[in-house]
């Protein structure tokens, strides 16, 4: 098997620490570099190095959650683009956005379905993760998903609505809008309500996934040991995660590939007459992103940026 990258330019930003305050989350670059487990030249010198471990993505290639640690199956030539949750992650945007119109009377089993469905028509091959800690009754191993409703009681927590903003606008740019924004807290406020009826049977979410698609969701190997977070806006590349993990030993990277909700977003409302759906879809995606990153980490790690 040919692991050899083809690694690609680009300019990367660095934006500092995610946040100045505590966030609710335990994954700590702050403490992984206190306790040894990583350092600070290390990660002086990935942030220097980074493009060298972006590669191609394969067109055909499952979805992949933004999560850093090993994979077993990994194939540099083989990889899928990586955003929170993989395509799981993404019904709940959608539901806080294009799928507003159900907020009171679905589910997250359902909707997933759903999505999956769509994702394959639109030739998107679904995939997702568990990990080996996980107990199989109560979580699945990936942080965007056991940890989804508390999400979305984050993004209706007054206390972080700034934080949130900040960093979203910062994600969209130029396209981001106030109205947008708002709105997709308000749904949020609306699902959080009806949150354990809501996200009640989300594991079986996964049970669907891998009915659609087989070898559709990955089991990750090791501890959470994230200390960068990069938002990739270079198309058809992603993050050779175990090629990284070969030479930075103790240090993992949290990869969003945000032309990937980009291009999504732009196949699921092809049409002018649902531009606004779009652009809500958009938000919705960055702001649960964030939102997630919340629920993992004390907000210590590093962001760049990466177009």
């Amino acid at each position: 098997m040919d692991n050899t990258l083809t690694s690609t330019s680009a300019s990367i930003s660095n934006l500092g620490p995610l946040s100045d305050l505590c966030w609710p989350g335990k994954i700590s670059a702050r403490l992984l570099i206190k306790e040894g487990v990583a350092h600070e030249d290390q990660i002086k010198d990935l942030i220097k190095n980074i493009n060298n471990y972006y590669h191609p993505t394969n067109v055909a290639a499952k979805t992949r959650c933004i999560d850093g640690r090993f994979d077993p199956d990994f194939e540099l030539s083989g990889l899928g683009p990586q955003v929170p949750g993989g395509s799981v992650g993404a019904t709940l945007a959608y539901k806080l956005s294009a799928g507003r119109s159900s907020l009171v009377d679905s589910n997250f089993s359902d909707d997933a379905e759903q999505m999956f469905k769509t994702f394959e028509k639109l030739n998107i091959t679904p995939g997702a993760h568990r990990d080996e800690h996980a107990d199989g009754i109560n979580a699945v191993g990936c942080g965007a998903i056991d940890k989804m409703s508390l999400a979305v009681d984050l993004l209706s927590d007054k206390k972080y609505v700034n934080a949130i903003y900040e960093l979203s606008k910062a994600m969209i740019g130029e396209g981001f809008k106030d109205d947008n924004f708002y709105n997709v807290i308000g749904a949020a406020v609306t699902l959080n309500a009806r949150s354990s009826d809501y996200f009640g049977n989300r594991l079986l979410s996964f049970d669907k996934l891998e009915e659609h698609v087989t070898n559709s969701v990955a089991t990750l190997l090791g501890n959470h040991q994230e200390c960068i977070v990069v938002a990739n806006y270079v198309n058809n590349t992603t993050l050779a995660a175990n090629v990284l993990l070969e030479d930075y030993n103790g240090i993992q990277v949290f990869n969003y590939d945000v032309w990937r909700t980009l291009d999504l977003a732009d196949k699921l409302f092809p049409t002018k007459s649902r531009a606004n759906d779009k652009d809500l879809f958009i938000m919705a995606r960055a702001m649960t992103a964030v939102a997630t990153l919340m629920c993992l980490t004390d907000g210590s790690q590093t962001l760049l940026i990466r177009s």
